[in-house]
């Protein structure tokens, strides 16, 4: 497994999480003008894919939890990737009702077992977890405030190792490992910044 920006390479497989599309459209109703993420997410793609061939999506492709309102956004992404890569499968989240796409509860390849992270896994034979949901920071506190860094999470549960990737979306907060939500509470947790310290 190769870490590599907000994505982890495992084999032929590049892995990404929470890339919660339309989440800028969310913004600009608020009154915070962003640009599109969309497009911006598929350059980075573009340039960490290298030599893999199918994509992972860990879950929270979208960001409206029910209604189809960024729809066009979604098929312009999904268009584009399955012509970068042989097959893209993507691992249903809490954000993903009504997407529109063939998703699955989770996705087991050797002994490697891929989950969105909002629910237990069903599969039992596994020595690796890899997920998202949380999207994990590290954060520092002092007199002026938190400064937040996406990072990975690196931990235990019931006897596993598990890999927590960042949201691959930049806009997207995160959570420290003090402040975990969901079923899966870690142990043990290194976190690794973008750059690859470990802090």
């Amino acid at each position: 497994m190769e870490f590599k920006e907000r994505a982890l390479i495992y084999g032929r497989n590049l892995v990404i999480s929470d890339l919660h599309i339309g989440y800028e459209r969310e913004l600009r109703v608020k009154g915070v003008n962003v640009p599109d993420q969309t497009e911006r997410m598929l350059r980075r793609i573009k340039k960490i894919k290298g030599k893999t061939e199918y994509l992972i999506i860990l879950g929270d492709l979208k960001h409206e939890l029910f209604e189809p309102k960024f729809q066009d956004r979604l098929d312009y992404f999904m268009s584009a990737v399955h012509k970068l890569f042989r097959k893209v499968t993507v691992v249903r989240g809490n954000h993903d009702a009504k997407l529109g796409y063939p998703t699955v509860k989770e996705l087991k390849i050797r002994k490697t077992l891929f989950i969105h992270g909002h629910a237990l896994p069903k599969t039992r034979d596994y020595n690796t977890l890899v997920m998202g949901h949380i999207h994990p920071v590290f954060s520092v506190k002092d007199k002026y405030g938190v400064v937040s860094e996406p990072c990975w999470f690196i931990g235990e549960w019931k006897n596993k190792k598990v890999i927590v990737l960042p949201s691959f979306n930049e806009l997207i907060s995160g959570s420290d490992y003090t402040n975990i939500k969901g079923p899966i509470k870690l142990k043990k947790v290194k976190r690794i910044l973008l750059d690859l310290t470990v802090v």
